[in-house]
């Protein structure tokens, strides 16, 4: 049996836009004052993570390109996600500039070029994959750390134990650290030559195992100084090993 369709089932109530409930699903449940300072902070966070969302997208794609927003599903919904956190935290400081300009106020946009990128056409994006000042900053902070720790931990054994088991292994590893820094030819040029001209002493000194449970005296102390040595060129910074730190360390100053 038809229904009749000369009367409405539900009659529709006035909609009144007051009682919408705005969801929040990335906001911070805590709320407080944020100064300037709190807002560059957690902009810098966020175009970290655009940025390595988009770095991401880059090596996925066969031509390292991307081209007019062709990207994954994976990338949009992610992308949004931070970029949405973006408008949210300028939102709740109420800044009269929106995302574009406060990045170039900030000079954010030279620190994270990808996610700049991304800022300005987020629907067509197109950028190609190629390292920026901020690739360069993590990778030589990473091998400078790698050095340091290395160093600091041969050191250690020599000091504390009699004959230190992988210490052969550790100098290789240690010169080629060396020789992967970014202007290591000047300032670790003493410390590379003299692993290069003791290198296979120390090697046959450990090869030939005879039973002895103590390292020569002269090897020992000729290890402890040149990790001594490294560790202090280290914690000096010198020029030649920080350049490629330089401006993102400025621009990363400033907040």
């Amino acid at each position: 049996m038809a229904a009749s369709c000369s009367q409405p089932l539900v009659t529709p109530v006035h909609y009144d836009p007051a009682f919408k409930v705005t969801v929040r699903l990335h906001e911070s449940l805590l709320s407080g004052t944020d100064t300037p300072t709190d807002i560059e902070i957690e902009m810098m966070s966020l175009c970290g993570q655009l940025d390595l969302l988009c770095r991401k997208e880059l090596t996925q794609q066969p031509s390292h390109r991307i081209d007019n927003g062709k990207t994954s599903n994976s990338f949009v919904n992610r992308a949004r996600v931070v970029y949405d956190q973006m408008h949210q935290l300028l939102a709740r400081c109420n800044s009269p500039l929106d995302v574009q300009a406060y990045l170039e106020s900030k000079w954010l946009d030279r620190l994270f070029p990808r996610a700049a990128a991304y800022v300005v056409r987020p629907e067509a994006l197109s950028i190609a994959l190629k390292k920026t000042t901020l690739d360069n900053y993590y990778t030589q902070l990473a091998g400078l750390h790698h050095l340091a720790t290395l160093a600091r931990q041969m050191n250690n054994d020599l000091s504390t134990q009699p004959k230190p088991k992988y210490i052969a292994h550790q100098l290789a590893l240690l010169y080629q650290s060396i020789t992967n820094l970014e202007g290591s030819s000047s300032a670790l040029a003493v410390q590379k030559k003299n692993i290069e001209d003791n290198f296979k002493t120390v090697k046959a000194a450990f090869a030939a195992d005879q039973g002895e449970t103590y390292l020569a005296p002269e090897i020992r102390e000729w290890l402890l100084t040149l990790t001594n040595n490294l560790a202090t060129v280290m914690t000096s910074l010198p020029a030649a090993l920080t350049e490629d730190m330089q401006q993102p360390a400025a621009i990363l100053a400033r907040a």
